[in-house]
């Protein structure tokens, strides 16, 4: 099991990873389907035949391309409702955290890419508030150390 902290679609849990000769990642979804290295979910056969060895690896992963497209309902499925704002939840409320889940949750098209789309654009959305936050602290520390140089001055001239 390995977590990538992808820039796009944050956290990714892979099972299983293969690399090609000349570079190219894909890997197998600890929640099932198989993706890029970079969280992009594989849209062409062809990534799997170059990239995955011939073999069982290669039969589990030509299986699920021809039934990705199948929906799969089960009872314990969680479903992804769109919210008046346009943002994305579960449907029992709770948030939305890994881009792995909506892979797995929604077939691959039109409906899982907006949904992603969105995933991306919260999560550096997010980022980009805590980069904020971050300088908002730094420039507070330094204000504060300014003063204490002060301070610190004044009290060795007064000795």
């Amino acid at each position: 099991m390995q977590i990538i902290n992808t820039k796009h679609f944050g956290p990714v849990e892979f099972e299983r990873t293969w690399v090609a000769t000349e570079g190219r990642h894909i890997g197998l979804l600890a929640a099932g389907g198989y993706a890029h290295l970079t969280g992009q979910p594989v849209t062409r056969q062809s990534d799997l035949l170059d990239v995955i060895p011939a073999g069982k690896d290669q039969k589990e992963a030509l299986e699920w391309w021809k039934n990705r497209d199948k929906v799969k309902e089960t009872k314990s499925a969680k479903r992804i409702m769109l919210e008046p704002d346009g943002s994305y939840r579960w449907e029992d409320g709770s948030p939305i955290t890994n881009a792995a889940d909506i892979m797995t949750a929604l077939s691959p098209g039109p409906q899982q890419e907006a949904v992603l789309a969105w995933f991306h654009t919260q999560h550096a959305e997010q980022r980009v508030e805590k980069e904020a936050e971050v300088d908002k602290t730094a420039s507070a520390v330094k204000e504060l150390a300014k003063e204490v140089a002060q301070k610190q001055k004044k009290t060795g001239k007064k000795k």
